[in-house]
């Protein structure tokens, strides 16, 4: 499992998504942040786990894959052939949207909701007694 939560950034071409470190200067992206589309998909290909998950919870996080943009909640790598099956990846927000926040103190919205279906109040759905990530991105949405 992979979670971020803080600040992310969008590149110039508008497609490209980053996670901000505490030193990140905006225009020098490539040397100051992580660049999803390099680091993570090569962590994501590089594993030997069978099921990994993706928790980014930062504004523009439904831009991680580029070109694959995606509203934000949940999907399910592969897609259009991607090789990195049994990925799910879940986001707080779509490519063009900030996410939702609380004060510094408390988590994001998107993390609590998070920690409050994984610590119960989310159900599983169907006959299933184990909570999915499908469960979990329902429960959030919702």
């Amino acid at each position: 499992m992979l979670y971020y939560s803080g600040h992310g950034l969008r590149h110039p071409d508008q497609e490209s998504l980053f996670l901000a470190a505490s030193d990140t200067h905006q225009n020098r992206l490539h040397a100051t942040a992580v660049d999803t589309e390099a680091i993570l998909k090569d962590m994501l290909s590089r594993t030997y786990a069978k099921q990994k998950v993706v928790l980014l919870d930062c504004c523009f996080s439904g831009a991680f894959r580029g070109s694959r943009r995606f509203r934000g909640g949940m999907r399910e790598e592969p897609r259009g052939g991607l090789r990195h099956a049994g990925t799910f990846i879940l986001t707080s927000s779509s490519h063009g949207r900030a996410s939702y926040a609380n004060d510094d103190a408390a988590p994001s919205i998107f993390s609590q909701l998070l920690l409050d279906g994984m610590r119960g109040a989310a159900v599983p759905r169907g006959t299933s007694q184990w909570l999915t990530t499908h469960d979990l991105s329902h429960f959030v949405q919702e």
